[in-house]
């Protein structure tokens, strides 16, 4: 037996036996030209409909949260261990030089020679120390958390007056 015929055995019942006449398909009911614009619109409505529902259930499951929320949530919940160092006394953003966050700047008072009590990462950030009396301003408004020990705070530098 040659191979046609074993095909021909194997798909018997499956082929049409007379070929298909194409123009009777196109003339068939569902075919027109309304129907057909309905299924792609509605394939459209559901493709777009179906991109969003997923767009807002990731959205939801994975929420996008900024940098300087998530340091500002760090340091609240490092407040306790932050307060319980000597010499600590503010925490806030830290930056680069080219402005870009890059962790959390943790302020010390200048006469703390221990610094090895400050950890050097708090939660995903690393922890960068200045010296109080070395900040600026800008710095100064950046303050998230402050200690209690830091009771008088100058509103101007000497260099400002």
């Amino acid at each position: 037996m040659g191979l046609k015929q074993c095909s021909e055995k194997l798909f018997r019942g499956w082929l049409p036996k007379e070929p298909i006449n194409h123009r009777l398909i196109h003339s068939h009911r569902l075919f027109n030209k309304k129907t057909v614009a309905l299924l792609a619109a509605g394939s459209v409505v559901l493709g777009v409909g179906g991109f969003l529902l997923v767009s807002l259930l990731g959205f939801l499951l994975f929420p996008i949260v900024p940098t300087d929320v998530k340091i500002y949530n760090t340091i609240n919940d490092n407040s306790d261990l932050l307060e319980s160092i000597n010499g600590v006394l503010a925490a806030g953003i830290g930056d680069n030089e080219t402005g870009y966050i890059a962790g959390i700047n943790v302020y010390i008072d200048a006469n703390l020679t221990n610094t090895e009590d400050v950890p050097q990462q708090l939660g995903d950030y690393p922890v960068f120390l200045l010296r109080i009396d070395n900040t600026n301003p800008r710095d100064r408004e950046g303050f998230f958390w402050y200690s209690p020990d830091l009771k008088v705070w100058p509103l101007e530098t000497p260099e400002a007056t």
